[in-house]
Formats: structure tokens, sequence, C-alpha cells
């Protein structure tokens, strides 16, 4: 016989066990997982980089990350990394960072239109010029990058022909190494074209990842393209001898080429 006294407690017990059963048949199992998850992220404990130097890398990357569209903001970002990165490589974007590729960024991004504007932030174009060709002189020595640079250099002189004051300075402060270039630059073109056709389309990517690039441009275009840019801003500087040894290189080998046409026109007005 069940004492009167034991049928709460009883009866406690049998509803208690009910809302547990009936509570672990409501549970969420993705909500627990969730859960579970979220307090395993919570007991990790925060993680460092392993060295110094992996952690500038990671900055870098970020600051790349970051850079718009200013020729400025990109210039005075590469002089900087410029200054810091010494015999570091690092890849990012496809493209291999490294103290010569960074100087060829720092180049190209030179904002020619604002320091026509006056910002005295900027060095004068004679010296980034001057600088760099030195650099090359010493530093460059496979063919491949040599006539990237080389490129590089003829492109130079796009810009300028917004500022005809700052490009006859420009022209008179660095003219040896302007008539170095396009010499070098005649000659690596005739190499290119008469016995290496098929490395024409990997010059542009000397300093990236990629590996066999196919070009689908006239192979005579590319190698003329930078030339015919130089001319059109540089004709009225440039010696009787150096025209005709410009056009004794394109004409009449390269006459189908529309840079070709160009380059005579301007030269030979």
């Amino acid at each position: 016989m069940v004492k009167w006294w034991l049928v709460p407690l009883f009866a406690a017990f049998l509803c208690g066990s009910f809302i547990a059963a009936t509570s672990v048949a409501q549970s969420d199992p993705y909500r627990d997982m969730v859960v579970a998850i979220e307090k395993w992220l919570q007991s990790n404990p925060a993680r460092q980089f392993t060295s110094a130097q992996e952690e500038k890398v990671f900055a870098w990357k970020v600051g790349l990350e970051r850079l718009g569209y200013s020729s400025k903001e990109g210039f005075l970002f590469y002089s900087q990394l410029l200054s810091e990165i010494g015999s570091t490589a690092f890849a990012y974007n496809s493209r291999v960072y490294s103290e010569p590729s960074v100087r060829a960024k720092l180049f190209e991004s030179y904002p020619t239109l604002e320091y026509l504007r006056g910002d005295k932030q900027l060095p004068a174009p004679g010296s980034v010029f001057a600088e760099t060709y030195d650099w090359y002189r010493s530093n460059v020595v496979s063919r491949q990058e040599q006539c990237y640079w080389l490129q590089l250099f003829l492109k130079f002189f796009e810009g300028f022909t917004l500022g005809p004051q700052q490009l006859a300075a420009l022209v008179s402060t660095n003219r040896e190494a302007i008539h170095e270039i396009l010499v070098q630059y005649l000659a690596m073109a005739a190499i290119y074209l008469t016995d290496d056709r098929e490395q024409i389309g990997g010059i542009g990517y000397v300093y990236t990842v990629y590996g066999l690039v196919i070009e689908t441009r006239p192979l005579a275009d590319v190698m003329l393209a930078p030339l015919a840019s130089f001319c059109e801003a540089t004709a009225s500087y440039l010696t009787a001898e150096e025209k005709a040894g410009i056009l004794a290189f394109v004409i009449p080998d390269y006459a189908d080429s529309d840079y070709a046409v160009q380059l005579y026109a301007t030269l030979n007005p």
C-alpha cells in the first residue's frame, strides 16, 4: 500500500521526466551543432604570425589590395614598399613582388599629370628616369627582363605630350641614356622578331607567375608599339641619325604593321 505522502513526490517525478523527454524530443540538432561550433571557436586561443617577416608580407598584400586607381597613390605606395622589401619576394594576384618588380611598378606609376600640375611631393621625372636607368644598367641581365625594361623606358615619355617644357627638360638631362635605350631596343626587337618570335608574348609577363603566354596581337605590333609612342612624343628631339636608324629597322620589313606607318609619318613628315 502506497503511503499518501509519497503520492506528490511520485507525481512530481513523473512530471519532470515527461518535461525532460519532451525537451529532448523537441531539441534542434542543427542549432545544437552551431552552438557547439561557436563554443569551439570561442575556446581557441588568439593565433599569431610565426615571424615578423610573415606579418610584414601580409601587411604589404593588404596595401596592394587597398590600392585605388590614382597614379600618385600607387607611386607613393611603391616608393615605401621599395624602401622596405630588401631581398624579400612574394606573390600576390599572379604577380611576383621583389625589388626589381616593385621598382618597375614604381616607374610605371609615375604620376606625370600631378607633377605637371605642380605637386611638390613628387620628384622630378628627369631624376626618376636617371635613377631608374642607372639601376637597370647594373642589375638587369636576362634578355627578357632587359626588353621589358627598355619598353618601360620608351613608354615613360607618353604622358609628357601635355608638358612640352618638362619633356624638353627630361630629354636634355637624359640625352645619352635615351640614345642608349633606343639603340638597345632596336637591337633587341630585331633579335626577337628574327630569331625568337615565340618568346615575344612572354616579355610583358616577366614579373608574373604565368608560364607560357600566347600573344594574339601581330608580333611586329607588340615590338613596334612602344617605339611608336616614344617617337610620337620625342620626334622633335631625335637626331637625323636616330630617325634614320629607326626607319631603316622598320621599313620595309614590317611595313604591314600600322605602327610602321605611324612611325614613318612621325619621323618623315
